[in-house]
This record gives structure tokens, C-alpha cells and sequence, in this order.
């Protein structure tokens, strides 16, 4: 960009106290090294008539720059503020703690940053009050520029002739900057404004209490004995455990925007589900299968035969089946910000879904091929969480790398629907069959569908870690923890007691089993890793 000279009056937002420029003199300051920055007046270091010199630390992209007349040509009248990155300062505390006293005279170019700015922008510094009216102690100022010339800001002294005297000059009004310093890219409150990415999901459910359904004995045990829970040689073949479904594929989508120039309000949201959540369990081959439960009228074990030899033949799936999603919406609001860093305050809302289903299904036959039996049990659940939430979220940088992380608490309620249903066909020899209601453990007496309204706690825990590709796209890998309290589950609705003396009629001579008891609720936890880019804007 070619040079430009200084405004006739600088902006307002300048106010108070004069901007000025010069050239100190470095001979004689530190042997072999002059100073890249000196404030005061009428000091050892400066000539009466040279109060301030700017000198550049690194190339940036072009900044705005003007020479006086007669003056050599200078490319560079800002430095940038974002000074937290240069680590060879902050290991001396000394020069650390006098370079943050200098820098609250630092006024960022498009915004107020003491002592750091945002968006990669470049900054003037102000003489202070007390510099223009000499009060400045030069000993201070002289132990600040020994630190800083120790510390790294220094280079190679030069020999520069002192200009001819002039007015005080004032910067260029500010520009609109881009988003690069030095090669880096931008910091956390960029010039982009909008954002969005997408991730890929690995996550897994918390499983479910599950009673045992299906068992298995030896050949030769009796058929009395087969199956029955406890008895000699029963081996449990699905159930009486925590069923995982394990990890599950899914996809979150997220997005963003600042609602303002200083980027201190944001508006974002995502939306994210699980597929592949479904499983099927199919009985082995064995001479003895059957489904084990326990006799309402008796109260001991019994179990309802799929397999025995010389009686039934046949066998047993397990199918279940998953579906998670949920979105939410959130204000944020700046908390704290630096140059690679920032907190901000988060209140939104939450919507989450589950749905969770199990089937249990016989295809039975008798030896003599006459008659088959189709006999299935289903329990259905679905949740859905409405609530608000509130909690912090962070984010830093480091160069090209950053780190998000976020704690959330969700505070609502959780409507549950249990839906149970069984049936039992008739399969005829001659084509013919006969569907009549209830199978083993969904009978009349606890089919149906059920709702209950649950207050619900939702916590959530996320961390995230990017690398910055390009200018516009950052990788992104990450963490995520949701609990969530009062949620209906197929295997928390199973009786194993059943009433053998039911009918298809629903008459229920005696004790009416299996009975729905209310719907049970229990928590949950989803958690796992996700993988993605983030693109902005």
C-alpha cells in the first residue's frame, strides 16, 4: 500500500492526549543495540525534539505508512499488541510487568485491547500525560528499555541521521485490517463472523438392565427341569445383564454468528443424532431353548419351551433398536477476552429425543409339521427432554492451534410413552392361521401405552482441539459427556411373572400377571468422540 500522510486532526476516539512520532537517537544508548521503542521526551536517550520512534518487529501485510519530507522512507508506524505470544517476554517478570505498564498506552487500530488487541490489529502507542509535561521518571524508563533490549525486542544499532525538526504528527485513521499477522492467522475474536462445521460421531449409550429372556440346558435334562432359572445345567443365553448397544455411528452440524462488530454477543446452535443403533440376537442351535419367567400361581421358576426334543422345534431373536438425536440454541456473551483467549457466558435451549425399542420373537413348529407358532413380545419407549440451559464455554489459541471446551447444565422435564404389545399366530397346515392378543410377557393385563411427565437434570461436558488448515478451514477432534436423568427404558418395563391360566379372551382367573407397574425411569449417559472441520466466514 503506498505511504499516506496523517490526517489534519486525528479521530475523536483518539482523545485524549497528542499521537506523535519521531526518530530517537540510538547512538550511544546500549552498546552494539538500540531500542525498537522509546517513550518520554527530553530524555538521555532522545534529542529535546524527538519524543517517540516506532520501529517495526515484524512485517506486517501491508500496513498504512507515511514518511515526512526529507525523512527516510518507513514501513511501519504500528506494532502489533498482541503481545501474550511472545513468550521470551513473559519468562522475565521484570520486563513482563514493565512492557504491560507500557502497553496501557497501546490503542489498537479499530478498537480498545489494553494491553491486548484482537483481530490480529495493529496498535500506536500514546505518549502519556506525564510524558508531555516531562515528569517521566528517565531512570524507569531506562531499566524498561535495558529489560525489553534483554528480553528480545531489540536489533542491531544503525547508524541513522536525526531529521530535521519537526510538528507532532498523528497516525492514519484506522483501516479495516486483515486477519493475518506476520504469517498467522487470526486470533479469537477474528475478522470472520459466521461459522459452521460438521463433525462425525462415534458415541455410545449407557445400556440397560435387562432380565434374562432367553436359556438354554444340556441334553437329557428333564423336561420339567428345561430352562428353568436355577436349575442344574441352565445357561443363560440373553438377558439378566447391562445390554450396550455400543458405538454408534452419527453426525453433528453446527453453526454461529456475532451479533456485533467487538464480538461479545454470539448467537449458535447444532444438531446432532446417532444412526445404527439397532441389534438382533438369534437362539444357537441346542436341543433345549426356552424363555424362562416365573409362575404366578406357584411363584417358582417355569419357562415356556421353544426347543426340546420329541415335543417343539424352533428358536428365539432378540431384536432392539436405538435412536438418539437432540439440537439446542444458545446466546453467548463475553465474559473475558484476550489476544488468545476468551470465556464467555452461555444461556439457551435444549431439545433431546430417544427412542428405544425391544422385540422379543418365536417361530415355533410341532415335530409333526401340523401347526406353527409365531409368538412376539414388544416394548417401545420414547423420551423427549424440553429445558433450558446455562453454563461456560471456552476457547483459546496458540498459533495455528486451538482448544474449545464447554460446561453446560440443562435443567427441564422428560415426557416418556411405554408402549407394550404382544400376539400369538396360529399357523395351519393347510394355509389358514389365527392371530389372537398377548404372547409371553406383553398379555392383556400390562399391553398398552403409558405416559409420565419427569423433571429432568441434562449436564454436559465437551472439549475440542483444531488445527487451522487455512485461513478458512480449522480440523477439529473433540470429547463430549451428556447425562440425563428420568428416562424410560424397554428393559426397566418387563414383569417375568406371568399368570399361565390367562385366556385369549382376557379373562385372568386369579393373580393378574404380567402387570405394568407404573412407568420405570432410570439415567442415562452418552458420551464418545467426534471428528470433523469447521469452516469460516
Amino acid at each position: 500500500m503506498p505511504g499516506r500522510g496523517p490526517p489534519s486532526q486525528p479521530p475523536n476516539r483518539l482523545q485524549p492526549g497528542p499521537w506523535v512520532f519521531g526518530w530517537c537517537r540510538p547512538a550511544r544508548l546500549i552498546d552494539g543495540f538500540f531500542p525498537r521503542l522509546v517513550i518520554g521526551t527530553k530524555d538521555r536517550f532522545c534529542q529535546a525534539d524527538r519524543r517517540i520512534w516506532f520501529h517495526p518487529v515484524w512485517p506486517l501485510s501491508r500496513p498504512p505508512a507515511f514518511s515526512p519530507p526529507g525523512w527516510p522512507q518507513v514501513d511501519e508506524f504500528f506494532y502489533p499488541c498482541d503481545i501474550s505470544r511472545w513468550r521470551f517476554i513473559r519468562k522475565n517478570a521484570r520486563a513482563w510487568a514493565l512492557w504491560r505498564a507500557l502497553s496501557k498506552n497501546c490503542r489498537c487500530v479499530g478498537g480498545w485491547g489494553n494491553p491486548i488487541c484482537r483481530n490480529g490489529e495493529r496498535c500506536a502507542f500514546r505518549v502519556p500525560a506525564a510524558a508531555e509535561s516531562g515528569t517521566m521518571n528517565w531512570r524507569k524508563k531506562t531499566v524498561a528499555v535495558w529489560l525489553l533490549a534483554g528480553a528480545g525486542l531489540v536489533a542491531p544499532a544503525q547508524d541513522v541521521a536525526p531529521p530535521p525538526a519537526m510538528k507532532e504528527l498523528v497516525p492514519n485513521p484506522p483501516v479495516e485490517l486483515t486477519d493475518k499477522v506476520g504469517g498467522r492467522e487470526d486470533e479469537l475474536t477474528p475478522a470472520w463472523k459466521f461459522w459452521t462445521g460438521i463433525e462425525a460421531l462415534g458415541w455410545g449409550i449407557s445400556g440397560q438392565s435387562m432380565p434374562a429372556l432367553v436359556t438354554g440346558s444340556l441334553a437329557g435334562t428333564p423336561r420339567e427341569m428345561a430352562g428353568l432359572l436355577g436349575a442344574p445345567g441352565t445357561r443363560i443365553l440373553y438377558g439378566d445383564d447391562t445390554m450396550s448397544g455400543g458405538m454408534q455411528p452419527g453426525l453433528r452440524i453446527s453453526s454461529g454468528i456475532f451479533l456485533n462488530q467487538e464480538k461479545t454477543w454470539a448467537v449458535d446452535g447444532s444438531f446432532y443424532t446417532l444412526y445404527g443403533g439397532d441389534s438382533a440376537y438369534m437362539s444357537p442351535d441346542g436341543p433345549i431353548i426356552a424363555r424362562p419367567f416365573v409362575d404366578a400361581t406357584t411363584g417358582e421358576a417355569n419357562a415356556a419351551l421353544i426347543a426340546f426334543p420329541g415335543v417343539m422345534e424352533g428358536n428365539v431373536s432378540v431384536e432392539t433398536g436405538q435412536l438418539f438425536y437432540g439440537l439446542d440454541v444458545n446466546f453467548r456473551r463475553n465474559l473475558v477476552s484476550s489476544g488468545d483467549a476468551r470465556l464467555d457466558l452461555v444461556a439457551g435451549y435444549r431439545n433431546m429425543g430417544f427412542n428405544e425399542g425391544l422385540g422379543i420373537y418365536e417361530f415355533l413348529t410341532r415335530p409333526d409339521g401340523n401347526i406353527g407358532y409365531y409368538v412376539g413380545d414388544v416394548f417401545n419407549t420414547t423420551n423427549f427432554y424440553n429445558g433450558g440451559q446455562l453454563g461456560l464455554a471456552y476457547a483459546g489459541r496458540r498459533g495455528k492451534w486451538m482448544l474449545d471446551a464447554k460446561v453446560l447444565l440443562g435443567i427441564g422435564g422428560t415426557s416418556s410413552t411405554v408402549n407394550i404389545d404382544g400376539s400369538t399366530s396360529y399357523l395351519y397346515s393347510g394355509g389358514t392361521y389365527y392371530t389372537a392378543p398377548g404372547g409371553v410377557l406383553a398379555q392383556n393385563t400390562n399391553s398398552g401405552d403409558y405416559n409420565k411427565q419427569t423433571f429432568s437434570f441434562v449436564p454436559e461436558v465437551g472439549i475440542r482441539a483444531g488445527y487451522q488448515l487455512t485461513r478458512h478451514i480449522t480440523l477439529t477432534a473433540g470429547y463430549t459427556f451428556i447425562y440425563w436423568t428420568g428416562v424410560a427404558r424397554p428393559g426397566d418395563q418387563i414383569d417375568t411373572t406371568v399368570n399361565l391360566h390367562q385366556t385369549t379372551l382376557g379373562e385372568t382367573p386369579g393373580t393378574a400377571r404380567p402387570a405394568f407397574q407404573g412407568v420405570q425411569t432410570s439415567d442415562i449417559w452418552i458420551q464418545g468422540v467426534s471428528a470433523g472441520m469447521e469452516l469460516k466466514f
